[in-house]
């Protein structure tokens, strides 16, 4: 399953709510800073998804989605997991 971040605009303007976006993948889905496999997820940092200054933007498999909340995050988790399962 391929992952694509968003490292454009917002993650310039507002790093340290980036940074958080980023260490809540990695302690939940074992993906970091650096991309790479995590549990079967292939992660891609981009430079823009076209979701400019509408929050933590991320693609999966092609799909656009902006996380700004916790709500946000397990409509995300979800999304994985349907996806996941149509492999």
């Amino acid at each position: 399953m391929r992952l694509a971040i968003c490292t454009g605009c917002h993650a310039r303007e507002d790093e340290k709510h980036f940074a958080g976006w980023i260490e809540l993948l990695q302690s939940r889905l074992g993906v970091g800073y650096f991309g790479g496999e995590g549990q079967g997820i292939e992660v891609d940092f981009v430079s823009c998804l076209s979701h400019c200054e509408q929050g933590f933007a991320l693609t999966v498999e092609d799909e656009v989605l902006v996380l700004e909340n916790a709500e946000d995050f397990a409509a995300f988790l979800e999304r994985l997991k349907r996806v996941a399962s149509t492999r």
